[in-house]
């Protein structure tokens, strides 16, 4: 397919706008709205060949990256810590980049150090944080000098490590590819770029982002950074989405908007910092501990394969390469003789507050700051008001005044007990499929959350608007003025949630905005020619005015499902997805649709049309109760699989006086979504020895288990213990040597020296009546921390990458005078990821065989933990 062009958009315009206005018509125009999304969405461009780059020199080339990323992934899952990422995908990189460079134009100076780097840093998340240590993390780093050795550089950045079970396709292997293929271009070309461009590989961002870390607080070339671009993924292939620009610097947006396939939404941005996503990328460092502006990019699409076995090669589309390696080549290209780059030091001290910015279908971005945007949202905001008042004046003088207005009130509560209702059912709906224990029947097939949740909202929305003209429409005014003000009111309500955004600085309000923008020119056009006192035809300009905006709310929505329903499989057991889902379909479903509803109105099958939706939503309703509503699956033409991560833990407990008092092992998981673990229990037959952890988590420090990252703690009473026989370890298990001493009467000081395996955790909680001073892993201790029966509990979180290293560091506490007792709990885990060295047991085999193949255990790993009171 040919990339979707302003040439076919315009005639897919042209060809609604010649319409009549008739009801085949009408359905014509709803078709062009789906079928042109659905064409903007899925299109990509044309992949380059190697044949095709004698004719397109300075080109970016799609079959070298996909050579890249196959060397990549065929290392299979590349770990921090393992043979693979610090020896292998080190090796492959440099041999790739020492060809680019032996290959380059004499004129281009280009430079490549491998970074060995050690740190720690506080890592702030809700509800908890983490602080992170880390030691031997590689990067891999290249500089293609600019001019006379320019002061300023642009960065670009991609991890080559992955998860534990991952070949890391997408996340974030095809971005190192395409920035390897950047490089080669860049190189070849017959003059350097006025600002050096650096080429950061880094080898450590699964591990809570720590190798960028190391580059941006201890590098040599990183205090000449200007602008970032960080690569990132959340899901597999697709079309990257710019999702964070800044902060504060809108001119930022000028360059991005030279791409030729922009895909860009600051929504994704504020979505982003709710934390709703379990998720983070590099550019969180780049920004907090170094300074920098710059761009962030991810993939989206396809989240079912987002960590997990399934992110291989063969699932990325080629013009996802091309399409991305275009995009990133025009930004680093334009960057790089970017005049604001070097006049930054000049202009950081000034005021800019950023910018609003999005993508029309892929075509052009539109942009502007946010002065412009608060001048821009007040003027829509009077407007939309005035234009509700002009409309009750016309009004008027058809009706007494006192009713006239009696009518409009009446109308605005319609809409609000449509919304309501919408949202009512819908809750009772995700409950009761909740407690049946049928959710997520729209994990595997997503348009059941249409069927489900936006017709159950069109039928409401629809029965109460019939309901209420039939029954208390009183007068014999038209029936098309109660549309128009339907629409009229809509719209204002749209207008005061648009007030109330802008009182809270909310920029995502450009998503209400547009539609409003729309419905007040249509309808001034409607009053203003009297078009709706005329003849039947202005029903065509209604729908044709409001073409533009839906298409743009349906694209908008489109991405929204495809990024959340995927991620409920890994939203842990909080909330039923349910309702989160259903709301989410419900808001989308009103905000794409809500002009177009009352012109049921003017539908002579107006039941028939209500009935049709009702037989959709019991035939959707029906089928989420049957196979064909069972979320999962292993089948890749329909991959959605149930994510599990399983340690095989050994617990030690120690007393006061230094006793075990226990000792024992078993399996060890949290459930990462809704319905874990009821879908596996008639697979493993361990499932019925379950045993509660309730007194452990009471008794012991944090249920005496290892956890993956601090947002696991308030998942841990939820976890699954099955006992059984006791792990092989690979290498040494964890040790911990520490030694007190009395700063003065009230402030101790406990120094630890920890040894084990490459990722190791440490909890530190002391007893009541005693408080944490300070560490010096990191400036502050956080206020954020987990509570453990009322005591806050410092986490670290420590790794190390190509050789082993010993954990150091000292905490300071603040003490009651002169005390003598035991001060704090400590536990230490180790956590053996490295799939190919873990000797996995006889019996671990056989649990994990027993997993159905709509499972993916994203770790299979071994677990450690003991603790002591100290």
């Amino acid at each position: 397919m040919a990339f979707i062009t302003r040439e076919r958009v315009l005639a897919i315009v042209e060809a609604a706008t010649s319409l009549s206005g008739n009801a085949s018509g009408q359905r014509l125009k709803q078709s062009i709205v789906v079928i042109g999304v659905y064409f903007i969405e899925t299109d990509l461009p044309k992949a380059l060949t190697l044949q095709d780059e004698i004719d397109n020199p300075n080109t970016f080339i799609t079959q070298n990256a996909k050579n890249y990323l196959k060397g990549l992934v065929d290392m299979g899952p590349r770990v921090v810590g393992s043979y693979e990422n610090e020896v292998e995908a080190v090796k492959y990189l440099k041999k790739i980049i020492n060809n680019i460079v032996k290959d380059r134009n004499p004129q281009q100076n280009i430079e490549v150090d491998l970074q060995l780097s050690q740190g720690s840093y506080y890592l702030g998340y809700k509800p908890y944080g983490s602080i992170n240590a880390y030691a031997n993390l590689q990067n891999v780093v290249v500089k293609l000098h600019g001019k006379e050795e320019s002061n300023k550089s642009v960065l670009i950045n991609a991890h080559f490590d992955t998860m534990t079970t991952s070949p890391g396709g997408s996340d974030d292997g095809i971005n190192c590819a395409i920035m390897l293929e950047i490089l080669r271009i860049l190189s070849l070309r017959s003059s350097p770029p006025l600002h050096n461009i650096i080429f950061l590989f880094n080898g450590g961002e699964e591990s809570n982002i720590q190798a960028s870390h190391g580059f941006i607080t201890q590098h040599e070339w990183a205090e000449e950074i200007a602008v970032v671009i960080n690569l990132e993924a959340t899901g597999a292939g697709g079309k990257e989405i710019l999702f964070q620009a800044g902060p504060e610097k809108s001119w930022l947006m000028k360059y991005y908007s030279k791409v030729p396939y922009p895909f860009s939404h600051v929504a994704g941005e504020e979505i982003f910092k709710s934390n709703i996503i379990p998720s983070d990328s590099d550019f969180r460092i780049f920004r907090d501990f170094g300074g920098l502006i710059g761009y962030d990019f991810a993939y989206i699409k396809n989240g079912y394969r987002y960590h997990t076995k399934y992110d291989d090669f063969t699932n990325i589309n080629d013009g996802v390469y091309q399409r991305s390696g275009d995009n990133i080549l025009s930004l680093v290209t334009s960057l790089s003789e970017a005049e604001e780059i070097s006049l930054q030091d000049e202009t950081d001290g000034q005021n800019d507050q950023g910018a609003v910015f999005f993508d029309v279908f892929g075509l052009f971005v539109i942009y502007y700051k946010k002065t412009v945007e608060l001048i821009l949202n007040i003027s829509v905001i009077i407007l939309s008001f005035l234009t509700l008042l002009w409309c009750l004046i016309e009004f008027k003088t058809m009706r007494y005044t006192f009713k006239c207005y009696i009518l409009t009130f009446l109308k605005f509560i319609e809409i609000l007990i449509e919304w309501l209702l919408s949202a009512a059912f819908i809750l009772l709906i995700g409950l009761i499929l909740g407690a049946i224990g049928n959710t997520m029947s729209w994990y595997k097939v997503p348009y059941l959350a249409i069927g489900l949740y936006s017709m159950l909202t069109l039928i409401i929305s629809c029965s109460v608007l019939l309901i209420t003209n039939k029954y208390l429409r009183k007068d014999s005014t038209p029936i098309q003025d109660d549309v128009i003000l339907h629409s009229h009111l809509t719209r204002t309500i749209w207008t005061i949630v648009v007030l109330i955004g802008v009182c809270f600085g909310v920029r995502a309000v450009y998503l209400l905005i547009i539609p409003i923008i729309f419905n007040m020119i249509t309808l001034w056009i409607i009053h203003g020619l009297k078009l709706h006192r005329k003849s039947s035809w202005w029903v065509s300009i209604y729908i044709i005015g409001n073409i533009f905006p839906t298409m743009f709310l349906y694209g908008i929505s489109f991405h929204i499902l495809a990024l959340f329903i995927p991620i409920c499989g890994r939203f842990g057991t909080e909330m039923n997805p349910e309702l989160l889902i259903g709301l989410f379909t419900m808001m989308l479903t009103i905000l794409c649709l809500c002009y177009y509803i009352p012109l049921i109105l003017l539908t002579k099958g107006s039941i028939n049309i209500v009935l049709c939706l009702l037989c959709c939503f019991i035939a959707s309703f029906i089928l989420a109760l049957t196979p064909v509503g069972f979320p999962y699956s292993g089948d890749l033409d329909e991959l959605a699989p149930q994510r599990f991560s399983i340690y095989h833990t050994q617990r030690i407990i120690h007393n006061e006086n230094d006793e075990i008092i226990k000792s024992d092992a078993g399996f060890h998981f949290i459930p990462m979504d809704y319905n874990s673990p009821e879908t596996i229990k008639k697979y493993v037959k361990e499932m019925e020895d379950i045993v509660s952890l309730e007194n452990d988590c009471k008794k012991f420090l944090f249920c005496g288990l290892p956890v993956t990252y601090s947002r696991d703690f308030e998942e841990l009473d939820k976890s699954i213990w099955i006992p059984t026989k006791p792990p092989i370890y690979p290498s040494d298990l964890p040790k911990m040597v520490h030694s007190k001493r009395n700063l003065n009467s009230t402030v101790v000081r406990y120094e630890f020296i920890i040894s084990g395996p490459d990722c190791m955790d440490v909890y530190l909680s002391p007893k009541l009546g005693i408080q944490f001073l300070e560490t010096n892993l990191n400036d502050f201790i956080p206020n954020e921390q987990p509570l453990w029966n009322g005591r806050p509990t410092l986490y670290i979180l420590y790794v190390y990458g190509k050789e082993p290293a010993l954990l150091q560091f000292y905490v300071d506490f603040l003490v009651p005078n002169e005390w003598n007792e035991k001060v704090l709990d400590v536990a230490v885990t180790g956590k053996y990821l490295h799939d190919k060295i873990n000797p996995q047991t006889d019996h671990y085999k056989r649990f994990l065989d027993q997993f159905p193949d709509f499972a993916a255990i994203n770790t299979q790993a071994l677990g450690y933990y003991e603790s002591w009171i100290i």
